[in-house]
């Protein structure tokens, strides 16, 4: 997946299942011959949202944090000899013979029922208790990097399917994904578009409240690694097809996110 600037026309590969939401259905796909994963910007009603550029805008962010992510490539998928779709591609980050887990399933699976608590802090002890129960890891750092990453990002489908484990089924030895799914972030899948203070305002966060601002307090410290830049340049919208309106909203949330972050860690 070399030229992040390129745009690749592709034809995608073995069909998985569709997924859908209030904001249309999300094809995707997967290509065994690059092991590669594929998905369409969602259409809703005739209309198109930009989640694939918002993929690679948060996995470029992450990159420049030294976060681990799935670094997405925007691409052209032709669905038949008259349409294409904006889409994006990721390589498989599963190992050999490894599976991802989402916490989901493994709560689905576990042999006792979930007691889900009404606070946030309860639920995010909860969580780590249970990570550290199925699987023998203590999740603290990689939930605490996937809250700040949700928060600066504004990354708004943060469900329990969109994080968990990887299981190498060899050994059934668990570690840790790369963050993954932010096609829900900075604004990208609104149907009107709010000035940014109000999107800020309105914008709800998962999976342990709404707020943003609360997930964030559940995080005592800048998680180990991680380094907050002194400004986002402007090279993470490299190549992509923005205007220059969208542009400037999403630089106008990463660069108060930021601050807000190295206000809050400082």
């Amino acid at each position: 997946m070399d030229g992040l600037n390129e745009i690749l026309e592709i034809t995608p590969g073995i069909p998985l299942m569709l997924s859908s939401t209030s904001k249309g259905d999300a094809m995707k796909w997967y290509q065994p011959e690059t092991d590669c994963y594929l998905k369409a910007n969602r259409v809703d009603h005739g209309r198109e949202y930009q989640d694939a550029i918002a993929e690679v805008i948060a996995s470029r962010v992450g990159e420049l944090l030294h976060i681990l992510v799935v670094q997405y490539q925007l691409c052209h998928i032709r669905i038949d000899d008259e349409k294409l779709l904006l889409g994006a591609i990721s390589h498989n980050f599963c190992y050999k013979n490894e599976s991802f887990i989402s916490f989901e399933t493994m709560v689905e699976s576990s042999d006792a029922p979930i007691q889900w608590a009404v606070s946030a802090k309860e639920n995010y002890a909860l969580v780590i208790d249970l990570f550290r129960t199925l699987t023998g890891l203590d999740a603290r750092d990689y939930l605490n990097t996937m809250l700040l990453f949700d928060f600066l990002i504004c990354n708004e489908d943060r469900h329990l399917n969109n994080f968990g484990v990887l299981k190498d089924e060899t050994d059934g030895s668990y570690r840790f994904p790369p963050l993954f799914d932010s096609g829900y972030a900075l604004g990208f899948m609104q149907a009107e578009h709010r000035p940014v203070e109000q999107y800020l305002y309105s914008c709800k966060a998962k999976p342990f409240s709404t707020s943003f601002s609360k997930q964030l307090h559940l995080v005592n410290q800048l998680p180990s690694g991680i380094v907050l830049p002194d400004s986002i340049p402007d090279t993470v919208f490299d190549g992509l097809p923005l205007s220059a309106q969208m542009l400037d909203y999403c630089r106008t949330i990463l660069q108060i996110r930021l601050q807000q972050l190295k206000e809050y860690f400082a």
